[in-house]
């Protein structure tokens, strides 16, 4: 069940970085974790780097809420991005960020690369 949320959320911020093509090209989705203060751009307009900070703050407070830990992060090689959702999905107090599915002190990951 949290693997599948975990996939649904990597692929919605997928589709939220193809909706902001200007705020890719200006690398606004370059590095992405936690959960950065930003405007409300469901009610206002907003420049393209505000809507990538909304999107960020949006995915990662969702992300909390529906997994146990959760937390997701973006980086970007080259034309590639990597979108790794974490959680703890034994309810143990995980928190290593290595995804390593032998350790128990690690958090359960899913992980997706795209060429955007």
């Amino acid at each position: 069940y949290m693997r599948t949320i975990a996939s649904y959320k990597a692929y919605e911020m997928i589709d939220r970085m193809r909706a902001n093509p200007d705020g890719i090209s200006a690398g606004s989705y370059d590095d992405i974790s936690g959960t950065p203060a930003a405007n409300d751009c469901s009610m206002q307009s907003c420049s393209f780097s505000a809507m990538a900070a909304y999107d960020a703050n949006q995915w990662n407070s969702e992300l909390a809420y529906l997994l146990p830990s959760g937390q997701g992060t973006v980086t970007r090689s080259g034309s590639v991005f990597t979108i790794v959702v974490r959680w703890d999905e034994n309810r143990q107090g995980a928190a290593g960020l290595d995804c390593d599915p032998e350790s128990e002190s690690d958090l359960s990951c899913f992980t997706v690369n795209v060429q955007l």
